[in-house]
């Protein structure tokens, strides 16, 4: 009884002198002399005191950073972005990220990826090209990141690009933009119809002995289907004579039948 006693009371004191517990979601560093020289996580763990203790737990949990910033493209077009930045400590790089403090790590992490960031859009070439391709260019910010500067400051990051929210006015230029592109590709399709009917039409007249230009078919059948109004000329004159003498004999005509109504209403 005696010695399962005293078993029983080493094991306590065992337990009490150099057992240690690291709470979930938590790590702490061991520290021998005054130096620190592990990492641990959650769970027990045995420490060798009284020369070693350990530090203060530190949450491992993720801390995210909101910011936003203007880039420019290979055309020098100027992209508005919004981004999150996510990062957490690395358990094996522990005693490097505390090294820091909060406002010297998430300074330091913002002012790398904004420089990732630009060169990475400096790539493309518009902003169109940026726009499409944001899940990439946060990609390619995030691992560049994971193999430059994560083992520097001990932390694990992940870069996030929101979707862009454009200013109104920006907005509507883009609305037109996309409008007048469909209404230039209408026109190609149109002014590719309208050769083919012109030389269809040309080919026809050759079959028929008759000599007919490309232009003279092309005008001709923009008549028929409407694009353009025929203009009437006199016959023998250019369009400018036939310009200037319908302006001279067009009030005569107007005057003629005003003078024709007029005697029909006066009576005999």
């Amino acid at each position: 009884m005696l010695l399962f006693i005293a078993v029983v009371m080493f094991l306590l004191c065992f337990v009490l002198l150099f057992v240690r517990i690291i709470p979930p979601y938590t790590a702490a560093i061991v520290v021998r002399m005054g130096n620190p020289k592990r990492s641990i996580g959650p769970g027990t763990h045995c420490v060798f005191w009284p020369l070693e203790w350990i530090g203060e737990a530190h949450p491992l949990k993720e801390r995210i950073i909101d910011d936003k910033m203007l880039t420019e493209t290979a055309d020098e077009e100027v992209v508005p972005l919004d981004f999150s930045i996510e990062y957490s400590p690395l358990l094996s790089a522990l005693v490097t990220f505390l090294g820091f403090n909060q406002e010297q790590i998430e300074s330091a992490i913002k002012q790398r990826v904004k420089s990732l960031l630009s060169i990475a859009v400096r790539k493309r070439k518009d902003r169109d090209e940026v726009y499409d391709n944001l899940k990439v260019i946060a990609q390619e910010v995030q691992d560049e990141f994971q193999r430059s500067f994560s083992a520097q400051y001990g932390i694990r990051l992940r870069f996030l690009i929101d979707d862009p929210e454009l200013p109104a006015k920006l907005a509507e230029a883009e609305v037109e933009r996309e409008i007048q592109e469909k209404t230039n590709e209408k026109r190609k399709l149109d002014l590719a119809s309208l050769k083919k009917l012109a030389s269809d039409l040309v080919e026809t007249a050759e079959k028929r002995g008759e000599k007919l230009s490309f232009d003279a078919a092309l005008k001709r059948v923009q008549v028929q289907l409407g694009v353009v109004k025929e203009q009437h000329q006199f016959y023998g004159l250019d369009s400018q004579t036939s310009g200037v003498l319908g302006s001279i004999l067009s009030p005569l005509i107007k005057n003629l039948g005003g003078k024709n109504h007029g005697d029909q209403s006066q009576p005999k």
